[in-house]
């Protein structure tokens, strides 16, 4: 290698070394490679070797700035544990609020789940208003950890799901009469709620992604 490319690809090793030893190899080798592959096209061009290293090297910018650049983009790669938690208390206390606070409290609507008369109400309720409350809840959750909402919906259908078996099981130990009432229409709603709180997750994600240029470098 080069000495003046060697020196220069320590000096972006020195502002990445806070990343692993395997990710810092994997950004230098791809460094490494753009510059091989712009040094042969100067030297094609006809400069000799000294000259096409200082050129490629002065095209692709300062150590410091590419290193930089580097872990600015790593940064905003990686999602935090603690925005996946944020997020995962965001789809349990939102959909609350906003139904009780703008249905019941605002619009002044009678809770159509106590109050049996009020039936058309109620499908009205189940199959417009939560789903879309639901959505705006997966838009919301993934605006909080980018690229980890569905994660989020995933942990929180993991816990659900565990607290009823485990429930289950102890009521199967203890004896306690269990009784399974399947209604088609009670699942089937259930999980095109769930599939609307995905799809505020992938809806965002995709707006999001759409927003961002392609591009085949960070510098």
């Amino acid at each position: 290698m080069h000495n003046q490319l060697e020196k220069y690809l320590l000096k972006i090793e020195k502002q990445i070394r806070s990343l692993s030893e395997d990710v810092r190899a994997d950004e230098l080798r791809e460094i490494h490679s753009h510059l091989e592959l712009m040094i042969a096209e100067n030297v094609a061009h006809g400069n000799d070797p000294d000259k096409a290293v200082a050129i490629a090297l002065e095209k692709f910018g300062s150590a410091k700035k590419v290193g930089r650049n580097l872990m600015r983009a790593k940064r905003r790669n990686h999602v935090p544990w603690w925005r996946v938690i944020l997020a995962c208390l965001t789809i349990i206390v939102l959909p609350f609020l906003i139904f009780w606070t703008g249905l019941v409290v605002i619009l002044k609507w009678p809770i159509p789940f106590v109050h049996p008369s009020h039936q058309a109400q109620e499908v009205f309720v189940s199959w417009v208003i939560i789903p879309i409350i639901l959505f705006l809840t997966g838009w919301v959750a993934e605006c909080i950890a980018p690229k980890k909402g569905a994660l989020s919906v995933v942990i929180l259908c993991c816990i659900a799901f565990g607290a009823y078996g485990t429930i289950t099981i102890i009521m199967l130990i203890k004896h306690v009469p269990i009784h399974f009432d399947f209604d088609v229409v009670q699942s089937f709603l259930d999980l095109v709620q769930l599939l609307t709180l995905f799809a505020g997750v992938l809806g965002r994600r995709r707006i999001k992604e759409g927003t961002l240029k392609p591009k085949l470098s960070i510098f």
